[in-house]
């Protein structure tokens, strides 16, 4: 946990005061001299642990009110998933059901829905456990079956309505 800069100041200032007192005490200084410089240091010491105490007890509210919001979004999101459930399951059954009229094999259907999800060829290949050359080749079955021209085209047939603007 970073420290405010009065309080690196201060323990700056705490370790030159003990230097002096010690230092002053072995070479028998006025008994004043060493007192006065003793309430400093203490005055200091109880300064510098208000300050500590201040940034420990901020990181502690900060901390609380992140969980809090953490908390807030995540019930939100499930919120969300909730209410769009149905509309995602409808979805992908819309787009299985068009996997199937456009012919598309069990391995071209999971790498268009990689694609859609929006990997890369390489990304697809490292999770499919092939080439990037496989996944490029049955991509472009998927692309001639399908009548698209690539990514863009494939991922704007399934959602390009999705992004209607609201009618009044």
């Amino acid at each position: 946990m970073p420290l405010a800069p009065s309080a690196l100041v201060l323990m700056a200032i705490l370790l030159a005061l003990g230097i002096d007192v010690v230092s002053d005490l072995q070479h028998g200084s006025h008994a004043s001299h060493v007192a006065l410089e003793i309430i400093a240091f203490s005055g200091a010491a109880v300064l510098l642990v208000a300050i500590v105490n201040t940034v420990v007890r901020e990181k502690r509210d900060l901390e609380a009110r992140l969980v809090q919001e953490l908390g807030q979004l995540s019930m939100e999101r499930d919120q969300w998933r909730e209410r769009a459930g149905e509309y995602l399951r409808g979805l992908g059954a819309a787009i299985d059901k068009q996997f199937s009229d456009w012919g598309l094999s069990s391995s071209e259907r999971d790498i268009a829905l990689l694609i859609l999800k929006g990997l890369s060829h390489k990304e697809i290949a490292v999770l499919r456990g092939t080439s990037e050359k496989t996944v490029r080749q049955q991509a472009g079955e998927i692309y001639d079956k399908s009548g698209l021209s690539g990514k863009g085209q494939l991922a704007a047939f399934f959602l390009e309505d999705l992004m209607l603007p609201k009618s009044s």
